[in-house]
């Protein structure tokens, strides 16, 4: 592959074509957002990046559904399945676009935290980044935002306590899927952590030092376009996201006492609550 980096964009993981020709105006084109969900997520163009998920919905096996729709046999499932037709899926829908945009594919979601041997079958030169952030940060998050921007169609519906179980169910067995992979994997030399408090406090450098680990050099112009995105867009220009732990219905104690194996092994920083 080529040396150029690419991401999915949000269009093209609905339906797996061909690049359009960004000629025809249709960079202008995005996702708008409505009511409460306006609060969370900012205007993006529907050629702009997003997470792989929707893509890996195409298998009907993918961490999308498990924030939009409370049907818990699908969780068990889900949670229980063989993640590799998925990636299968996935493979296939990369190979179609990079068929008119070859390069090297950024992709990102929270899900493949689920299905790393599978994941490293499919893609067995794949580098990845592994985020970390406090759980009693991540957590609530992720309650709030299934609450947010749940369906029109189960608005009115009793979900009291679901979403709740459902996150901390579902990132405890992304952690701990981790925590095994890795403990089998210590020596992976594709695979890098990165801490959420590094990240903020120095961009730059934290994705310098993960380039560095992988044995390449970040580009001046890959640099100079990143002090360009952190001016046009700092953090907290498009609002924030509110949330804590009090307002979805846990404690510190029991966030900590579930997540105590990852933190460990990580090293990840706590944070003070929300």
């Amino acid at each position: 592959m080529g040396s150029s980096r690419c991401h999915p964009a949000a269009y093209s993981c609905r339906v797996p074509l061909r690049p359009a020709d960004r000629s025809n105006g249709g960079r202008g084109r995005g996702h708008l957002r409505h009511g409460a969900q306006a609060e969370i997520s900012a205007f993006r163009t529907g050629d702009g990046p997003t997470e792989c998920v929707a893509r890996l919905g195409q298998s009907f096996r993918s961490q999308d559904w498990l924030g939009l729709f409370p049907v818990p046999s699908y969780v068990d499932w889900y949670l229980a399945c063989d993640l590799t037709p998925a990636y299968q899926v996935e493979r296939l829908a990369l190979c179609v676009l990079q068929s008119a945009a070859p390069g090297r594919w950024s992709l990102k979601a929270p899900g493949h935290l689920l299905g790393l041997p599978a994941l490293r079958e499919t893609f067995p030169d794949a580098r990845l980044i592994v985020t970390h952030r406090d759980p009693c940060r991540t957590v609530p998050s992720s309650i709030s935002l299934s609450t947010t921007s749940r369906p029109d169609s189960i608005t009115g519906a009793d979900l009291t306590g679901w979403f709740e179980s459902l996150w901390m169910r579902v990132l405890g067995t992304m952690t701990d899927r981790l925590c095994d992979w890795r403990q089998l994997h210590p020596d992976d030399p594709y695979v890098v952590d990165l801490h959420d408090g590094d990240l903020v406090a120095d961009p730059i450098g934290a994705v310098g030092r993960v380039f560095a680990a992988f044995g390449e050099q970040l580009s001046g112009g890959a640099e100079r376009a990143m002090v360009a995105q952190l001016a046009a867009s700092p953090q907290g220009s498009h609002g924030s996201h509110r949330h804590s732990l009090g307002s979805v219905g846990l404690t510190e104690r029991e966030v900590r006492d579930r997540f105590a194996r990852y933190t460990g092994l990580f090293d990840v920083a706590a944070e003070e609550p929300t």
